[in-house]
């Protein structure tokens, strides 16, 4: 018989236990009913944190994409702008060579944050232009480097709640084992009072079906006659 362990990771604990209580709903729970909520409160004490770690990474992974997108908005407004030099009589080769705040590719490849304050200062330059149409870009890059700073900004607080909750987790772990383990022992002693089967309903772990052999057909072969 394989039982059920409380595994390696949180996902793995909330796991084992939703299957325990689970499965506690369709047994006699009486002979360790004691044992029994007291793991129960501390799983569900366990879980709230767990689903408060993931909400937390979730709202990090959303600002972090979201600020991916603002920094591919910024990224074309650098080409935008490129375009609107040269049209206003630039060198095609180096649009952006008199502005002394890079090339595009050197733009392109600073970290998002360098970036974006590289390219207000390019758009507030560049807004001084005569040429309607470089002046048209260079408000389209500052709005696009405000708005990447903007979505930068929330990522290192919602990190930190993030680690908290992370680490508040955890703390729990060491509590949830020995609960878990605790249960086990306990439903173990009450099989030796006479809860025979207890034990295998709440911890064994089911066995995938082996897998039916594939029938061949069998084939009847018929000899071919010869003719004469």
């Amino acid at each position: 018989m394989v039982t059920l362990q409380s595994g390696s990771s949180p996902g793995q604990r909330v796991k084992a236990g939703d299957t325990v209580i689970a499965r506690a709903r369709s047994v006699d729970m009486k002979p360790v009913k004691a044992r029994f909520a007291a793991m129960k409160k501390v799983h569900g004490v366990y879980g709230a944190a767990n689903k408060r770690v993931a909400d937390a990474t979730l709202a990090v992974v959303k600002q972090e994409r979201l600020a991916g997108e603002n920094d591919a908005v910024q990224d074309g407004t650098i080409d935008v702008l490129a375009t609107a030099e040269v049209q206003a009589g630039a060198n095609r080769l180096k649009p952006l060579d008199a502005y002394k705040l890079g090339t595009v590719s050197a733009l392109r490849e600073m970290p998002v944050k360098a970036e974006a304050n590289a390219l207000i200062k390019l758009a507030n330059k560049a807004s001084k232009s005569k040429h309607a149409g470089v002046k048209k870009a260079a408000a389209a890059m500052l709005a696009a480097a405000e708005a990447t700073l903007a979505s930068l900004k929330p990522i290192d607080a919602l990190t930190k709640k993030r680690n908290e909750a992370i680490a508040e987790r955890d703390a729990l772990a060491p509590s949830w084992e020995r609960v878990f383990a605790a249960l086990k022992r306990d439903v173990r002693n009450a099989e030796t009072d006479g809860a025979v089967g207890l034990f295998d309903a709440l911890f064994e772990v089911e066995r995938p079906k082996a897998k039916a052999k594939a029938k061949v057909a069998k084939v009847l072969v018929v000899p071919s006659s010869s003719g004469g």
